[in-house]
């Protein structure tokens, strides 16, 4: 029935954001404040770095697609807009590594 589909899809959502906060969890720095069925959002560990810097620097040399916060509200520069919706488990485990690999540490180069 449709409402057995609707429930399976819940459940799967569900399960998807579960996913992904284990996942996340060897990526030292990088704090879940809010997971949901489709996206989570991010606190980065990059003190004093804009959003949108972090950003493009993610996409351009780690190939990680997020959105600043900023694009959200003002007071935001400190998180990332993290989409997981169209995304499998090992997807969602390979995002986390790529994090999880560079390290909060690791250099943030101004990616212009």
């Amino acid at each position: 029935t449709a409402y057995r589909r609707q429930r399976q899809m819940c459940i799967r959502d569900s399960d998807r954001a579960g996913t992904f906060r284990s996942a996340m969890a060897a990526a030292t720095g990088w704090d879940i404040v809010q997971a949901g069925a489709y996206f989570a959002y991010v606190r980065h560990p990059y003190a004093g770095r804009d959003a949108r810097s972090v950003s493009r620097f993610l996409a351009q040399r780690l190939g990680l697609l997020t959105l600043p916060g900023s694009y959200f509200g003002p007071g935001q520069e400190g998180y990332l807009r993290i989409a997981f919706a169209n995304v499998d488990d090992a997807g969602i485990a390979a995002f986390a590594a790529r994090l999880a690999a560079h390290g909060m540490d690791g250099p943030l180069e101004d990616a212009a």
